[in-house]
């Protein structure tokens, strides 16, 4: 029993400390097959340890030992990999501290074998150290401005808690077997690392999901951008077969002195050169897809679009948050505008070093409703829209920017400027 428990705790424990080194490493060195096999070694090590020289003061050595190992299978700076080992030790020892004060139990002697054995605290041990190792990584994901949803907070602290309680229920029957002991501390404990690890690949999956939406948005107004580049060469080149005729033209006119009929002449085909030509270009293929399917999709609805953009063709930007800004934005103001009889939209986008600046103003008529930091959406099917602006949100954020909203005389308009 001893010995299947102390297994059970040694590999809930590893997992922890992998949760914990998953937040703080980006990248790894070995493949997964070589990850597993080292966090294999430690586990061995560790319980094998524990299980035939309980020792104190080398069970911290031997803790101390493994956990430094492990920073070393990922590709880190050492600044990061000491961050991410301190916050592992401090998790582990905070478990025992918050455990031993629980138990009255403090162990003084650091170099003699450990008597003193605890069935319930072996399993509250993990599940103390599951209730820390978890808010360290939300606090982490916060700080690398990633979004911790409340039912996650929610589920990191009610999940240990509540098994801690359960657990506790079933140690104070007197007439339970060990056997069964033991199956409730499997439950118990493999319950968290259930539900913490689909938790996790879902929000993995949700967030894949956007990503690829995302990717599917850019091919699309890259698609509409070579297609525009291709009429507008097209173009170019009929108007340049004509030209020489053009030319002989306006000088016959030239020659007969009839300058009103030239300058009629010129201002005619000037109009023709020119017509259609509302295209975005400032080199910058993701900025000119989006603005330009944007302005066709305005002048289609019969919207006067206006865009005044400055920025260097090398802007070094993410392009699934431009996609994200710019095309959540343009469609709340197309969609804002659409069917109005005076209906305009604004974008000015400008850019000073280290800074870029977006002001995206509209005319609108329905009225706004307030929803927290944000704004209800008028569609009916609202469970499945109205995350435009929490998603634009999310992405000033991640640049530490700032955005504005402002709704007043019938020109709602959003101010944002991104550091990059």
């Amino acid at each position: 029993m001893k010995a299947a428990l102390t297994l059970l705790v040694s590999g809930v424990q590893v997992y922890e400390v992998y949760l914990i080194y998953q937040c703080f490493f980006a990248k790894s060195k070995f493949t997964v097959k070589y990850m597993f096999a080292a966090y294999f070694l430690v586990f061995a090590v560790s319980s094998c340890q524990y299980l035939n020289v309980n020792i104190p003061v080398l069970n911290m050595f031997v803790c101390f030992l493994g956990l430094f190992c492990l920073t070393l299978l990922y590709e880190e700076e050492w600044k990061n990999r000491l961050l991410a080992f301190f916050f592992n030790f401090a998790a582990m020892f905070a478990a025992e501290a918050i455990v031993s004060a629980i138990f009255g139990y403090v162990d003084a002697e650091l170099f003699t074998v450990r008597e003193y054995y605890s069935y319930f605290g072996m399993v509250c041990l993990p599940l103390v150290q599951f209730l820390i190792v978890l808010l360290i990584r939300n606090f982490r994901n916060l700080q690398r401005k990633e979004e911790v949803p409340t039912s996650y907070w929610i589920i990191s602290i009610v999940l240990p808690i509540l098994s801690f309680y359960i657990y506790f229920q079933i140690c104070l029957r007197h007439d339970i077997s060990k056997v069964n002991l033991l199956g409730s501390s499997i439950a118990v404990l493999l319950l968290n690392i259930l539900v913490i690890f689909l938790y996790d690949r879902q929000i993995k999956t949700s967030l894949l999901e956007r990503e690829k939406e995302n990717l599917q948005l850019q091919n699309k107004y890259q698609e509409m951008q070579y297609d525009l580049m291709s009429e507008s060469v097209e173009r170019l080149q009929r108007h340049r077969h004509d030209f020489r005729n053009h030319l002989q033209s306006i000088s016959y006119i030239g020659e007969q002195k009839d300058w009103p009929a030239m300058s009629s002449y010129i201002n005619h085909l000037a109009e023709h050169l020119l017509e259609n030509d509302t295209y975005i270009y400032t080199g910058s293929m993701i900025f000119d897809g989006v603005l330009n399917y944007k302005l066709q999709e305005a002048n289609k609805k019969g919207i006067d679009m206006q865009v005044d953009i400055k920025i260097p063709s090398d802007i070094v930007i993410v392009p699934c948050d431009v996609t994200t800004i710019l095309g959540n934005l343009l469609d709340n103001s197309i969609e804002a505008t659409a069917g109005q009889e005076k209906s305009w939209i604004k974008a000015n986008i400008f850019y000073c070093p280290g800074r870029l600046n977006l002001l995206i103003a509209n005319t609108f008529s329905n009225d706004l409703v307030r929803k927290g930091d944000g704004y209800r959406t008028n569609k009916e099917d609202s469970d499945k829209h109205g995350f435009g602006l929490r998603n634009v949100r999310e992405v000033v954020e991640r640049y530490e920017g700032i955005m504005e909203i402002k709704d007043e005389n019938g020109i709602f308009s959003i101010k944002i400027t991104l550091y990059l």
